[in-house]
């Protein structure tokens, strides 16, 4: 057939405009590529470093940009992290938390306007403290970790048992006067749930939130029944990693005891955002700046049980979590249709700062691998000085001790952190990006010591050697 002129253009043009978007969508899918071998590439360094295993998964809009697992789920058997791993999440345990009580004020069963005492008439001083403050860390509790026969972890407790370890002590300021993180506050919502919906904490999750959303691998967790690519968590110290203390569940309770994967977390987050899980006017209470505080240094405010932030002039919901052997983050840009997502079974990780990294990388902004430093060798007859019992401010109270050549710091109550020499009374911990100077008087002696945590952004602490 003999193609006209008139013909043939109107087919030139559509041959061209289809390669043209062959070609944008090659093109996007380069930068996808990219995007994707940075991460990856970073993820990697952080392995590298000691600091990471996990599981993470980076997403924007429909299109998975990295969902992949990395280093060991459990080291004794060899057996590796992948996306599917099951991983406690700590505190992000709270933004379930609140989005439960938001669904029993929809059903006209609390109002976060009401005092505790109407829930729980016996709590003391509850006529001063309303769930709304509860839920945004301004009640003024006292802190329920650390009280003495809750921090060992091991012992299992009743709600209300662990509820009376703090309960009678003396409120740390003036209900809704001021922001302080606390666990206590989500403790007693635990309760007020239980209470309201006339069913266990557990019980409740699993009928209203999990189920539901067929988060199939999301519980309160339990160490007694199997679950299938549960991982298991991990302190490392600077050379190895070591088993994180036990701590049980009856403990962090709806402050901190749920495990979930990335693809539970991923099914969470769309719900919130797509009404699947509380109407519109309860989930805007939940990223509704309510107190306003500082973190790292920056100003952010706190919602019902995540955090509001801005990240490079980007507005962020996200959370972290810690509890002993893991660390998490959930972050969300809700402009750039962004989630991130972090689940590691090593302890201390800065879980947040890594999905801040990795947002930065999706955006194209610069970001910095994790640092790998060089540690010089020192004679143990000269490590032995540094040996002793440092105290500062704020409950500052470190043991420095050499076993072995090796010298670990030992925070009150905490595992053992491997300290690596960069210089004469300069060392570094692997585990943490963070420094020691240890301070010398004019005949050498050791005298104290300052701690600079990079990592956290707080500024240094000094501290003295015990005599």
């Amino acid at each position: 057939m003999k193609i006209t002129h008139r013909t043939a253009l109107p087919l030139a043009l559509t041959s061209f405009a289809a390669v043209a978007l062959g070609a944008t969508a090659f093109t996007q899918r380069r930068a996808t590529d990219q995007t994707t071998a940075k991460i990856d590439s970073y993820l990697r360094a952080q392995l590298a470093s000691g600091r990471f295993m996990g599981s993470v998964l980076v997403v924007r809009g429909d299109k998975i940009i990295l969902k992949q697992g990395y280093g060991s789920a459990n080291l004794e058997f060899s057996a590796a992290n992948t996306p599917d791993t099951v991983f406690r999440i700590g505190s992000l345990t709270k933004q379930f938390t609140a989005a439960a009580v938001l669904q029993l004020q929809e059903r006209g069963l609390l109002d976060v306007k009401n005092t505790l005492d109407t829930y729980l008439p016996d709590y003391p001083q509850g006529e001063r403290i309303t769930l709304h403050q509860l839920l945004t860390h301004t009640a003024g509790l006292p802190e329920v970790l650390e009280r003495p026969e809750v921090a060992d972890g091991r012992r299992t407790f009743t709600l209300d048992e662990l509820i009376s370890t703090f309960q009678n002590l003396p409120l740390k300021f003036a209900p809704g006067s001021q922001f302080q993180y606390s666990n206590s506050g989500y403790v007693l919502l635990t309760k007020v749930i239980e209470v309201v919906s006339g069913q266990s904490y557990a019980s409740y999750l699993d009928q209203h939130i999990f189920l539901p959303l067929k988060m199939t691998h999301t519980a309160y967790d339990d160490v007694r029944p199997t679950v299938n690519n549960r991982a298991s968590g991990y302190v490392y110290g600077g050379r190895t990693y070591s088993n994180a203390n036990f701590v049980d569940l009856s403990i962090p309770v709806g402050a901190g005891a749920l495990r979930s994967t990335l693809e539970d977390l991923q099914l969470w987050e769309r719900a919130l955002e797509n009404g699947r899980v509380l109407r519109p006017l309860s989930r805007k209470a939940m990223i509704t700046p309510h107190a306003r505080f500082k973190l790292a240094g920056a100003d952010a405010t706190y919602g019902y049980g995540q955090f509001l932030t801005v990240q490079r002039g980007r507005g962020a919901i996200e959370h972290n979590g810690g509890i002993d052997g893991f660390s998490s983050a959930l972050s969300t840009y809700p402009a750039e249709g962004l989630v991130v997502i972090v689940l590691s079974n090593v302890q201390d990780l800065p879980a947040l700062e890594v999905a801040h990294t990795l947002a930065s990388i999706v955006f194209g902004e610069p970001y910095e691998l994790p640092k790998v430093r060089g540690a010089i060798d020192i004679a143990p007859a000269e490590l032995q000085r540094y040996v002793g019992r440092y105290q500062g401010a704020e409950d500052f109270d470190v043991t420095v001790l050499l076993r072995g050549g090796q010298l670990f710091a030992v925070p009150a109550g905490g595992a053992e952190i491997a300290l690596f020499a960069s210089a004469k009374n300069e060392f570094f911990l692997k585990a943490l990006d963070a420094q020691v100077t240890f301070r010398t008087d004019q005949n050498g002696t050791v005298t104290g010591l300052v701690f600079d945590d990079a990592e956290s952004g707080a500024p240094p602490v000094s501290a003295r050697k015990a005599k």
